[in-house]
């Protein structure tokens, strides 16, 4: 059988952040969970996960921060960017997000953007 793939969910909303990894779970991903820039830095660095999903506005350091820095630190996962900001879609250009979904959000748009990546 085939390594799951596995995804890294970085939102600081606790019970969003439970809600999207049992979406993926479901799917058969392999979840990861940080609810701050750090904690996705950390784990990203120690397991270089094969997609990300990130939200934007983290406590501690902002989205496009945590973005760049993975890739400085050659994490090479795809990022789908899923965030309430207005400017989110524009961010998640400049970051070369793979996509962008917008919250609130459906659950079919995030399986489907994650199934992509």
């Amino acid at each position: 059988m085939d390594k799951a793939k596995q995804v890294l969910v970085v939102e600081d909303d606790p019970a969003l952040r439970r809600l999207i990894a049992l979406l993926l779970e479901d799917e058969g991903y392999a979840v990861l969970a940080a609810g701050t820039g750090e904690q996705a830095l950390a784990i990203a660095h120690s397991l270089h996960p094969d997609t990300v999903v990130l939200d934007l506005g983290l406590p501690d350091i902002d989205g496009r921060e945590v973005a760049s820095r993975m890739r400085d630190d050659g994490v090479d996962a795809e990022v789908i960017v899923l965030s309430a900001r207005s400017d989110g879609r524009q961010c998640a250009r400049e970051i070369g997000a793979r996509s962008f979904i917008g919250k609130p959000f459906e659950p079919g748009d995030l399986t489907r953007s994650v199934a992509r990546a």
